[in-house]
């Protein structure tokens, strides 16, 4: 499975961590973008590679940051807090950007 990538593998090893220590928000979080990715390897008919993985990521946090700025202008500050919370957790997967 892992052809070129260590960062589904990270994930999954993530999910399995927070599913022990019970924090739901964080396992339904990282399922969702686990199955994007086995989504994505169906499309490309091959094992997603990192590179492929972070491009999930990416789009994840962009759903959410527009999920964000929508429920600002609604004053859903409730559903904000969740989803400001999920983009920073899901932050921590990217590379690191190059200045």
């Amino acid at each position: 499975m892992d052809a070129g990538g260590s960062l589904l593998p990270r994930l999954q090893r993530d999910q399995a961590n927070a599913r022990r220590e019970q924090l739901k928000d964080r396992v339904l979080l990282l399922g969702m973008i686990i199955s994007e990715v086995k989504n994505r390897e169906i499309e490309l008919r091959r094992d997603a590679n990192d590179d492929d993985v972070v491009d999930v990521i990416r789009k994840g946090i962009k759903k959410r940051r527009e999920s964000v700025e929508l429920y600002g202008k609604a004053g859903r500050t409730d559903l904000l807090e969740k989803e400001q919370s999920e983009v920073t957790a899901l932050e921590v997967y990217l590379p690191a950007e190059v200045d």
